[in-house]
C-alpha cells in the first residue's frame, strides 16, 4: 500500500518495430580488363555506385508514457577495385570503399502522461569520411556467351580501415527546464462506504483505522493534488512540531490515499 510506486521504477515495457526501407544501390561505372594467358587468365576490374536508405523504428514505453519515433536517411558513394586469376575458379584481391556516408539520425519523443503532450525532436548530422574494407576471395565464373554467372565460394576480410565519425547536432527542441510551479491541491473524495462518512478535504486528511490491533496501527492518508506541466510525487513528513520532519523524513506515499503502517517512535519532552 505504501511505496507502490517505487515498483515499477527498475524496469519498463518497450514495444518497437523497425519498418526500414530497404538499401537501394546504383551503379555509376564498371570497367574490366581480360588479360588472357597459358592456362590461366588475368582479371582486373573498377567501378563506382552510390547507395542510399532510410532506417525507421518507433516504440513506446509503457511505464513510462512515452512514444519513441526515429527516423534515418542515409546516402553515400563506393568505389572498388578488384585484381583475380584463375579460370573457372579465381582467387582475388578486392579493395571496396566507401566515400562520404552521410546520415541524418532524427529522433522525436512524446510523452503522453499529461496534456498538452510534450514533443521532443532531436537531429544529428553524422558523417563517415572514408572506410575502407580489402577481401580474400574466391569465386566460380563461366561464361559461355549466351549463358555466364558468377558465385562467391569464399569471402573473408584481411585488413579494414574506417575514419573517425564527425557527429554534430543540428536541431534539439527538449524541454529540459525545471517546473517550479506548485501544484494544484484540490478536495478529495471518495464513495461513500458503509459506516464511513464522505468526505471533502481541500488539503490533507489523516486518520486512523479503526478495529485494528493496538500494537499495530495503520493511519490513511489522502490528499489530492495536480499539475499540467509534470508529474506529482507525494511525500509524508511527521515532526513533534508543526512542519517539522523529525520523525518522519521524505516518506513516499504511493497515490492520492494510502494506508500507511510504518512503525513510528517519538520521543515527547514534558
Amino acid at each position: 500500500l505504501s511505496n507502490g510506486d517505487e515498483v515499477f521504477k527498475s524496469f519498463d515495457f518497450t514495444l518497437g518495430g523497425d519498418f526500414s526501407f530497404p538499401k537501394q544501390d546504383i551503379t555509376l561505372f564498371k570497367y574490366s580488363i581480360h588479360i588472357p594467358k597459358i592456362y590461366v587468365v588475368f582479371n582486373q576490374t573498377f567501378g563506382a555506385g552510390a547507395y542510399y536508405g532510410m532506417k525507421f523504428e518507433i516504440a513506446a514505453k509503457v511505464l513510462e508514457m512515452k512514444a519513441i519515433c526515429g527516423v534515418e536517411p542515409y546516402a553515400g558513394v563506393t568505389v572498388y577495385g578488384e585484381l583475380g586469376i584463375g579460370f573457372l575458379l579465381y582467387g582475388k584481391l578486392r579493395l571496396e570503399g566507401r566515400i562520404m556516408d552521410l546520415r541524418f539520425p532524427t529522433t522525436a519523443e512524446i510523452t503522453f502522461n499529461k496534456f498538452p503532450l510534450d514533443v521532443g525532436l532531436v537531429m544529428y548530422l553524422k558523417l563517415t569520411p572514408i572506410e575502407l574494407n580489402l577481401y580474400a576471395l574466391v569465386t566460380l565464373e563461366v561464361d559461355l556467351g549466351l549463358t555466364k554467372f558468377k558465385k562467391t565460394l569464399f569471402k573473408m576480410k584481411l585488413w579494414s580501415y574506417k575514419a573517425a565519425t564527425i557527429t554534430k547536432k543540428l536541431i534539439d527542441n527538449r524541454k529540459d527546464e525545471e517546473d517550479e510551479t506548485p501544484p494544484d491541491v484540490s478536495p478529495f473524495t471518495d464513495d461513500e462506504i458503509p459506516g464511513r462518512k464522505r468526505r471533502a478535504t481541500p488539503s490533507c486528511e489523516v486518520e486512523q483505522i479503526a478495529d485494528r490491533d493496538y500494537v499495530e496501527p495503520m493511519f490513511e492518508i489522502a490528499v489530492r493534488a495536480e499539475d499540467d506541466r509534470s508529474d506529482v510525487a507525494y511525500f509524508l513528513d511527521v515532526g513533534t512540531v508543526p512542519g517539522g520532519k523529525d520523525v518522519m523524513d521524505q516518506h513516499t506515499l504511493g497515490g492520492p490515499k494510502t494506508s500507511v503502517d510504518e512503525a513510528i517512535s517519538m520521543k515527547m519532552n514534558p
